[in-house]
């Protein structure tokens, strides 16, 4: 798949409190190498391996308040994408869901890091 047919597209992932995929964009499924039913409850961190701390504690900030970076995105089957990552508390949510900690990730296509 080229990455130019994302570049439109929205690119979201909703995740627990641990990182867990509840819901994801079929598209963003697409990029990330799988389906989206075979997305549901993988640790997402897992698709950016050389940020998995950091991307950690970007997660227990984005409970309280919405956090951004550039990231290298590693799809199963695929070439690493270049992303820029914002994760956010899930605002739409009643309020008992938004204290299970559920996060909204979306993913921008970005220009490669370091060149690549």
């Amino acid at each position: 798949m080229a990455t130019d047919e994302l570049e439109d597209a929205s690119l979201w992932i909703e995740t627990d409190s641990a990182g867990l995929i509840e819901a994801i964009g079929r598209e963003t499924a697409r990029l990330l190498g799988l389906s989206p039913r075979g997305a549901y409850a993988r640790d997402l961190r897992m698709f950016f391996p050389a940020s998995y701390h950091p991307i950690s504690s970007l997660m227990s900030v984005a409970h309280h308040q919405p956090v951004e970076g550039l990231y290298r995105l590693h799809p199963r089957d695929r070439r690493p994408v270049d992303v820029r990552l914002r994760i956010a508390p899930f605002q739409d949510l009643p309020r008992p869901e938004r204290e299970r900690g559920v996060l909204q990730w979306t993913l921008e296509l970005a220009e490669p890091v370091n060149g690549s």
